[in-house]
């Protein structure tokens, strides 16, 4: 029977007054019998990626071949690491307005085939700050394929406020709808940070469902 194994160590440096990212990590796929095996760990820019992976080779090419892993994402300062990515060119210029900041762990399913994948779990952020506000945190779980994002529970925490809800946007139309819901259950707390004289206090609760394109 034929089999194939090949293992690959990279390592890629941004040359000159290149945007690409700094890469490096190692990558190993094996094939044998009509089946397949991968697994990798490395670095981009400041971002951390381990995962493996496995399926069944499809008899129509490697879109139609089966897929089965996982991929943990690690980020120690996401300030950083959205830098890095805006700065290789990705469309993150609203994300780095709100100056964010924190640690960023994804642990994500991945399923499908090589040509349709579709990855789902949990993403969470440590010490989240944004616009200098008190840290908090956040947690979401989410499904993400080449059709759409779904994130079906939204959990955010910090400076006496709380925001919950749901949200779905479609590629292909670059449609958005969700749900959130935000309480403020100590705004002192939430307004410590804040410019001026002005000093909010109280607390508050509010719901907003979303629809339309963009």
């Amino acid at each position: 029977a034929e089999a194939v194994a090949l293992e690959i160590e990279h390592r890629a440096r941004p040359v000159g007054r290149t945007r690409a990212l700094a890469l490096a990590g190692r990558t190993r796929l094996d094939a044998r019998q009509g089946s397949w095996r991968l697994a990798h760990e490395g670095t981009v820019g400041t971002i951390s990626a381990r995962g493996h992976a496995a399926g069944r080779l499809g008899p129509g090419g490697l879109g139609g071949s089966t897929i089965v892993g996982a991929l943990r994402l690690e980020a120690a300062d996401l300030r950083r690491a959205v830098a890095d990515l805006a700065a290789a060119g990705l469309p993150l210029g609203q994300v780095s307005a709100v100056e964010p900041g924190g640690r960023v762990l994804a642990d994500l399913a991945v399923t499908g085939s090589l040509g349709r994948p579709r990855a789902s779990g949990q993403v969470s952020i440590d010490r989240l700050s944004v616009l200098g506000a008190p840290p908090g945190s956040l947690q979401a779980r989410l499904t993400l394929d080449a059709a759409a994002l779904e994130i079906d529970g939204l959990d955010v925490q910090g400076g006496g406020a709380a925001i919950s809800g749901a949200g779905h946007v479609a590629f292909a139309a670059r449609r958005r709808a969700g749900r959130r819901e935000a309480g403020v259950s100590d705004a002192s707390r939430l307004g410590a940070s804040a410019p001026g004289r002005g000093r909010p206090a109280g607390s508050a609760r509010a719901s907003v469902t979303l629809g339309g394109t963009t």
